[in-house]
């Protein structure tokens, strides 16, 4: 079996610094596990860190260019960072893939992979083995879709899902392509088993989390939110509207949707502000549920930064 590290927990925990030091330790690189990572020219509020792209790659099938890039100014090499556009569909079988191709390159070359990162059931996919079917695009689907016009295809979410429906904004509900998009993301998941399979694990694990008290992990993130503002969140955000990515999924996210509220004249900045730090918050009690709830498996090695 594959020796894995695996570096996993909360938001604001110190899981990048702490792995880049056991990567200088052990020969080591990186594989990046934060599902909003993924995604190119949103750095600021998925708190992606200083990466310098470098001139390497790892070769794949599956016509993305998976690129090293060095983290935090040092010399460690982090890989699956700025796959794809905001717009852009990635899932979870995809991500699952491409961390084994760039987990085998790793130990080729005679190195430790370090998986890390905070999106649990990414990580849980590639340590447990999850059978994950295809979730390709149906062509027919897509082509019928196109057609509609935007009041049938709200009838025809709304007949299939409407809770989803129900909590769209008005924007989205007018949003023909964001329309399409969640009556084919439900066609998928009907496709797809309630619960993924395992299959036999492949790796032996070995999973470090982070020390912390709630307390002080608030206020990290409290202190994190405001970092966020200073380092240009705000422009960052009309970047990515100006760019057309303002619908896209990975825009709906914490951080950006009450940006964007802000840009708008939605809201004030400091209720902006008490949004995200709440929301950041919130998500730290769902990863912290996730990786230390009963049933998970983990046998966890805890770590301070």
């Amino acid at each position: 079996m594959i020796d894995l590290i695996v570096i996993g927990g909360p938001t604001a925990t110190g899981k990048t610094n702490y792995a880049i030091k056991l990567a200088q330790k052990c020969n080591g690189e990186i594989i990046n596990a934060d599902s909003r990572q993924v995604y190119k020219d949103l750095d600021i509020a998925t708190n992606k860190g200083i990466l310098v792209p470098t001139d390497k790659f790892i070769a794949n099938t599956l016509e993305l260019e998976i690129r090293g890039f060095k983290m935090e100014k040092t010399e460690t090499i982090g890989w699956l960072f700025d796959l794809v556009t905001p717009d852009q569909e990635f899932n979870l079988a995809t991500y699952q893939k491409l961390a084994d191709i760039v987990i085998s390159d790793i130990v080729k070359r005679g190195k430790t992979p370090i998986l890390v990162g905070g999106s649990g059931l990414y990580i849980d996919a590639v340590i447990k083995g999850y059978n994950l079917p295809e979730q390709s695009i149906d062509p027919t689907l897509r082509q019928n879709l196109n057609k509609l016009t935007v009041n049938e295809l709200q009838e025809m979410l709304r007949s299939k899902d409407s809770q989803t429906f129900d909590k769209l904004n008005n924007s989205d509900q007018n949003n023909p392509r964001r329309l399409i998009r969640l009556i084919e993301k439900y066609e998928q998941s009907q496709i797809q088993s309630s619960k993924p399979e395992n299959q036999v694990n492949k790796y032996n694990v070995k999973f470090y989390y982070p020390e912390y008290t709630l307390e002080d992990l608030y206020t990290k993130i409290d202190k994190r939110v405001l970092e966020m503002f200073d380092q240009g969140l705000l422009a960052e955000t009309e970047r990515a509207v100006a760019n057309g990515y303002e619908n896209a999924k990975a825009l709906q996210s914490f951080g950006y949707k009450e940006a964007i509220s802000l840009l708008k004249g939605g809201i004030d900045k400091e209720a902006c502000i008490a949004s995200i730090q709440r929301e950041h918050r919130r998500y730290a009690k769902r990863q912290i549920t996730w990786f230390e709830g009963e049933g998970r498996g983990y046998k966890l090695l805890q770590f301070t930064v």
